[in-house]
């Protein structure tokens, strides 16, 4: 007979792929799963130079190059892998908290099944998927008992580096991954350490150094991940955070993902070496406490395709009631309780990729996209922590924890379920975008009338600079 935590176990990962399901299907009625928007229009591009055998296409050295080989792959098929790949980070997921206890896996298993952001991703044209899926695994091996063993620590380095290959911003967490990997665990001796901490970083430097090679080959640059851009150095230049990616454009025109891309190409057309993008580090320190703030806040900021938007269409991502303030701050009580079982040296693998996201946030935006791979060391904790008290001698403490546990989830859940959506004629903007995108000829015109229905000086003038565009019919 099953024990009943194994018959919960597979209850949770049969809603897992229900629900991954019933997104996919219902995603099919709006358009942006072959509308070519935002950074979507980058990816695409590089996937059609890829099978073009253009390898030093610009765009390849401006984003991080593996999501355009997936695309170039798996052609329309991408996004159907992408669901399979959200359920394969699903059980990474279980599979990381498993390790603490069977309770501690079940609670992984249930906070991330209800956290809808990695959902959300799954069938858009965007590297998170694949990414979060890879920096999962990385992230699995790194925190594994058998990390000690070189084979382990390699695997781990080459997977990091594949991750960073997908999001470039997970350049940042690189360092702390090997700064971490010298922290003692449990009683190790120095050698141990170092031995680990050098095959993981040569299983970075293989995968980067092989793509710098690739690109060397093609366009006679040296370049491990992608060209250094100027969003940096406009980011830090432009102090205060005012919650706009405005500073970021080129000119007068609003930002776009092209931007990148043409500073890439402009590189590239120049003898010259590729100059570095110096950093107002000033500036930086003036805008990071509101960027800090806005990356620990309980909402989420997308800046692209609106995920308040799409969970007013979609049920499947309606109902998850598990947002960022949930798992950052069952997150804090689950380090609290790994620190007490432990020491503080037992929290030094879950900080690379909170530590590195919180230097990209902070260095560039607080975007939902960037603080995404802060999420799977988060729900570690969170599983550490509800563990922790579960595990406790029945009394009054215990039963009071779990009660405060609760009452945080509901709490976090109801606020999270009834955020507004704050334009709701943007939106509707946002969607008649794609259709026309897409041919939707009659729908865009529906929604456009929709959007001017709902009004608003910005819905006005962002009608207008579409249709001056031809975005619009």
């Amino acid at each position: 007979m099953r024990h009943p935590l194994e018959r919960a176990r597979w209850l949770l990962v049969g809603l897992a792929v229900l629900v991954h399901v019933a997104f996919r299907l219902e995603s099919a009625q709006l358009p942006f799963m072959d509308a070519p928007l935002f950074d979507s229009a980058v990816y695409l591009h590089q996937a059609h130079a890829i099978r073009a055998g253009h390898f030093g296409d610009a765009s390849l050295l401006a984003f991080g190059p593996l999501y355009g080989w997936f695309l170039a792959v798996f052609g329309t098929y991408a996004i159907d892998v992408q669901i399979a790949l959200g359920l394969v980070t699903t059980l990474l997921i279980a599979t990381i908290c498993a390790r603490r206890s069977p309770e501690a896996g079940l609670v992984g298993l249930a906070l991330w099944i209800g956290y809808a952001i990695p959902l959300f991703y799954e069938t858009l044209v965007m590297s998170e998927t694949l990414g979060l899926c890879l920096a999962a695994a990385a992230f699995a091996t790194y925190t594994a008992r058998s990390f000690d063993d070189l084979r382990t620590a390699l695997l781990c380095g080459v997977l990091a580096g594949l991750a960073t290959l997908t999001r470039a911003n997970l350049l940042f967490a690189l360092p702390f991954f090997v700064v971490f990997a010298l922290v003692p665990r449990d009683r190790e001796p120095v050698r141990a350490r170092l031995r680990r901490t050098a095959a993981m970083t040569l299983g970075i430097a293989l995968v980067l150094g092989a793509n710098g090679l690739w690109n060397l080959a093609h366009v006679g640059r040296f370049v491990p991940v992608i060209l250094a851009s100027r969003t940096a150095s406009l980011a830090s230049a432009h102090g205060a955070w005012t919650g706009s990616l405005a500073p970021l454009g080129s000119g007068q025109a609003p930002p776009s993902a092209w931007d990148v891309v043409e500073q890439a190409r402009v590189t590239l057309a120049s003898s010259d070496p590729a100059p570095v993008p110096s950093i107002d580090v000033g500036g930086w320190m003036a805008s990071s406490p509101d960027k800090l703030a806005r990356t620990l806040s309980d909402v989420e900021t997308t800046f692209d395709y609106g995920f308040y938007g799409e969970r007013t269409e979609l049920r499947s991502l309606a109902w998850e009631p598990i947002s960022m303030g949930t798992l950052l701050a069952l997150g804090l009580l689950g380090a609290l309780a790994l620190v007490r079982r432990k020491g503080w040296r037992a929290l030094a693998p879950y900080l690379p990729l909170v530590v590195g996201t919180l230097v990209v946030t902070t260095l560039f935006h607080p975007s939902g996209r960037y603080r995404l791979a802060m999420s799977i060391p988060l729900v570690a904790l969170a599983a550490e922590g509800i563990a922790h008290l579960l595990e406790a001698e029945a009394g009054r403490l215990r039963t009071i924890g779990l009660a405060a546990v609760l009452t945080l989830v509901v709490a976090f859940g109801v606020r999270h379920l009834t955020h507004p959506l704050a334009s709701p004629g943007m939106w509707q903007l946002r969607v008649a975008e794609g259709e026309a995108a897409r041919g939707w000829v009659d729908a865009a015109r529906e929604r456009t009338a929709r959007a001017l229905a709902i009004g608003g000086p910005d819905v006005v003038e962002r009608v207008a600079t579409l249709r001056a565009a031809r975005a619009l019919p």
